[in-house]
This record gives C-alpha cells, sequence and structure tokens, in this order.
C-alpha cells in the first residue's frame, strides 16, 4: 500500500482514537490502542478481529468487508496493525508515566466499564457502583484484573499492577456514591445446598438475565457471566450470597432475599444457587 493511500486509512482510525493512538490520553472519546499498555496484551489477530466484528453498543464499528463502515480489505487491516507494532517503541508505557488514578482508569478500563465505571448493561459492569465496591475486595479486583475473565472481552491484564493499580482503586473509591454502606464478605464460608433446587431457581429468578447455565452477555442478557469459571474462581460463596441479598443500586440486579427482596428468596434458596453455580471439579 503507497504511504498515501496508509495515512487516509489510518485517517478512519484516528478521528477516535487520535494520530497515534493515543485515546483518552490526547482529548480522544476512545481508548489508546497505540499505547504500550494495550500493544503488551493485544494480539494481532484481537486487533485484526475487533475492526472485523467492532464492538456492539459502542462507536466501533465493523470496517473490513462490503458490511463494514469503511469497506476495509485484509490487507488494510494488515497494515494498520504494522502501523500500530512501529509504534511500541516510540510510545509512553502508561503504566510508568506516573499518571493520575483517573488516567489510568480511562486509559485502561473506561472502553468497556465506561466513563467514571458507570458500566452499560448487556456489555460491561458497573464497577464504581456503591454495592459492587462495597463487597469486592481490592484483592477481588487485582485477580480479576490478572486474569481477565475467560469467555468475555475482559482480556487479563497482568501488566496492569501494584501502584497503579491501587492508584486505580483508590480512583474509583474516591467517586462519591449516595448512602454508601460496608458490607463483610468471608471468603472463606463455603455453603452446602441442593444443586437441582438450585437450578431451578436460577432458571425462574436469575437465567431471564445472567442467561442459561449464567453464560452471561454471550446469550443476549443484560447480566454478566456469573456462571463462568472467570468469574466463579475468584467470587467467594458470600460474595454471590451478599450481592444476591443486597443487589447492585443503580443497575436490574436488584436485591432478592428476605420479604423486602424481588422475589423473597430466603437463605437455603441463596445458597442452592450458589452451589448449582460451582464449578463442576476436573477429573
Amino acid at each position: 500500500m503507497l504511504i498515501k493511500d496508509l495515512r487516509h486509512t489510518l485517517y478512519l482510525c484516528a478521528s477516535c482514537h487520535g494520530e497515534t493512538g493515543q485515546g483518552y490520553s490526547a482529548g480522544g472519546a476512545v481508548p489508546g490502542i497505540g499505547l504500550a499498555g494495550f500493544l503488551n496484551v493485544a494480539s494481532d489477530d484481537y486487533i485484526y478481529k475487533t475492526m472485523k466484528i467492532g464492538r456492539i453498543g459502542t462507536a466501533m464499528r465493523p470496517m473490513l468487508g462490503t458490511t463494514g463502515l469503511a469497506n476495509l480489505n485484509d490487507e488494510d487491516a494488515h497494515n494498520i496493525i504494522a502501523f500500530l507494532r512501529s509504534l511500541e517503541g516510540n510510545v509512553v508505557n502508561v503504566t510508568d508515566a506516573g499518571l493520575s488514578g483517573e488516567e489510568l482508569y480511562n486509559i485502561n478500563c473506561a472502553a468497556c466499564h465506561q466513563q467514571g465505571g458507570e458500566g452499560k448493561a448487556g456489555f460491561a459492569p458497573a464497577i464504581r457502583n456503591r454495592d459492587f465496591l462495597a463487597i469486592a475486595s481490592d484483592e477481588f479486583i487485582r485477580k480479576t484484573v490478572a486474569r481477565g475473565r475467560p469467555g468475555t472481552s475482559m482480556v487479563a491484564r497482568p501488566d496492569l499492577e501494584g501502584k497503579q493499580l491501587d492508584s486505580i482503586f483508590n480512583y474509583l473509591r474516591s467517586i462519591p456514591v449516595s448512602l454508601s454502606q460496608e458490607v463483610h464478605v468471608n471468603p472463606n464460608i463455603v455453603f452446602a445446598g441442593n444443586v437441582q433446587e438450585g437450578e431451578e431457581t436460577f432458571n425462574v429468578y436469575c437465567a431471564s438475565c445472567h442467561g442459561d447455565k449464567g453464560v452471561g452477555y454471550s446469550a443476549g442478557g443484560a447480566g454478566p457471566g456469573i456462571g463462568l469459571a472467570g468469574f466463579l474462581d475468584v467470587a467467594s460463596d458470600d460474595y454471590i450470597y451478599q450481592t444476591l441479598k443486597i443487589g447492585r443500586a443503580g443497575t436490574s440486579m436488584r436485591p432478592f432475599l428476605g420479604s423486602t427482596g424481588l422475589a423473597n428468596l430466603d437463605d437455603n434458596d441463596a445458597h442452592n444457587i450458589i452451589v448449582y453455580l460451582e464449578p463442576v471439579p476436573e477429573t
């Protein structure tokens, strides 16, 4: 491809991502795809498929083929990826740049979890939510960031750690919320229950949002994948119980337990659901 043609193709991306893919840090409306923090973890095929299928519910439309926004072909996509890779030695590694927690959040997290961590139903959960922050420990979030959520768009980010991640935590927890509360979660509690009854209760009250077997957004639901191993590996029984008990303020996840809950479920119902969600041990 001629340089002038490549520049024309890149213009299709730069209008949102910035001329060198700096994203939010350059005042753009979308994430920094030219930053080392992204390029260090995103494979060429990851970038290619993003251009091919887009991101539902965002400004990132499919760009390839006759049905794509720009009718780009594979060669165009490969050239864009090559250009981004050429930036790796020149861009600032955002995890070492002394940025604030808000800036680090905007660069690394806001593309999915939205500005201020508000989340978007059917796309990514709210992570500055009052109830989420009340029950999710820093260690819970740290493990989620390091491992990602296999089967979802939450890729593992082991490069984002230490002081940078602490800054993001501090930013999220510093945002004022109404009626804030403290909830003690015991990560060592393991509940007993009836799997069959748990499945029945889950299908009645949970599957409409979280999908059959809790597969989440991939089933077209508004709720995340609480039946996926990536979630269950880091979420304790009590974490799930407390979520059923207090819900998520400002979302469709209402409290489900007790006479004031949406479904008036009791502790046994909650325990049954939790046992049903437990991943089957490998043999």
